[in-house]
């Protein structure tokens, strides 16, 4: 998947012990993240790292160690808070790049973005990524929050507090959540 990606702007491939990544050539931004052969599409807000090597992945490869990862904010922040107003803009080269990986696959496209969207949905979630994610809609899963009543998907590094690897469960992303609340 990620030599496609290649072809979408000026990054760099980087392989480590784990994966693949695609950054900026400045290392600021990774767009794309991938190891082994992917079973699903992760969709989180941003990178902690550009090489993969966080807890959040850590805990994704715990569940299954074929997995590929884009993000609503490529910019490279250890920690959300450390992102800027400059960071919270719709990026079309990412967007390029999400759209590339979500057309050319039929895998699952497991939506882990996490609370902190909500507070930027009219950025982050604009009109051409709510019509990807509705073409796209049967594919869409989450973290099975069985009976939460929050809109927003669960993040992996929040999920790991409370869920032990071996019992997450994937369910259904109704899209018609993102739909509504922007």
């Amino acid at each position: 998947m990620w030599s496609n990606i290649l072809q979408l702007g000026d990054f760099i491939k980087n392989e480590t012990k784990k994966g693949i990544s695609i950054t900026s050539k400045d290392g600021t931004k990774r767009y794309y993240y991938q190891e082994g052969n992917p079973a699903h599409i992760l969709i989180m807000f941003n990178p902690s790292t550009g090489d993969g090597n966080d807890q959040t992945v850590n805990y994704l490869r715990e569940f299954n160690s074929n997995f590929a990862i884009v993000n609503l904010i490529p910019s490279v922040a250890g920690n959300p808070g450390m992102l800027t107003d400059n960071d919270f803009i719709f990026d079309p080269v990412n967007f390029r790049v999400i759209q590339e990986i979500t057309n050319r696959t039929n895998i699952p496209i497991w939506i882990g973005w996490g609370e902190l969207v909500k507070k930027k949905t009219q950025i982050l979630l604009p009109k051409e990524f709510r019509e990807l994610l509705t073409l796209h809609k049967k594919r869409l899963v989450q973290i099975d929050r069985t009976k939460s009543r929050k809109w927003f998907p669960l993040h992996p590094a929040y999920a790991k507090i409370n869920i032990p690897v071996q019992d997450l469960k994937l369910a259904s992303f109704d899209v018609k959540n993102v739909l509504k609340y922007i």
